[in-house]
Parts: C-alpha cells; structure tokens; sequence
C-alpha cells in the first residue's frame, strides 16, 4: 500500500475496496483513470488513491463494471477504526 499511495498518506485519499472474486476489465480501469490516480486489485481488496478525492472519479462511478461484481468502498481511517473494533471481539 505504500507503493500505491505516494508521498504523505492522507487518510481520506487512499480508499479500500471489498470485492467478490472478480473478472477485472484492465481495458475499462485504464481508460477511467485520472493522471492523479492509482490502483491496485489484489485478491478481494482494490486499492485506490485518489488525491484529488472521489467525488469526481470516473473509476470509482464505474468500478462495478470494470470489475464485473458489487463493491463497497472505505477510507483508510475507517478501515483502522474497523480493525480497532476488532481487536475488541
């Protein structure tokens, strides 16, 4: 994840996507890509950075499609509150 969100990591740039198995579309992921973003489909999880944020991202309004199965995305500061409510079960 390091190597995907480049520079000072802002909690709400870097996004983590939960997905089924999936049948990734490069194709669809590359011509939706802003030049300021980056992603990374491993296993069920993809990893976005989005610096310029996701509210204007062509990639995230498609992703279902480029990946072919739902998604449900979090930032990273939720993701660590989740992982903290974990520790406690």
């Amino acid at each position: 994840m390091l190597l995907l969100c480049r520079g000072s990591v802002n909690i709400h740039t870097c996004r983590f996507y939960v997905i089924r198995e999936c049948d990734e579309n490069q194709g669809k992921l590359d011509a939706l890509i802003a030049e300021s973003e980056d992603y990374l489909l491993q296993g069920k999880v993809f990893y976005l950075y989005a610096p310029a944020g996701i509210g204007r991202s062509k990639l995230v309004a498609n992703l279902e499609a480029c990946v072919g199965v739902p998604a449900t995305g979090r930032n990273l500061n939720t993701i660590i509150k989740i992982k903290q409510m974990m520790e406690y079960v």
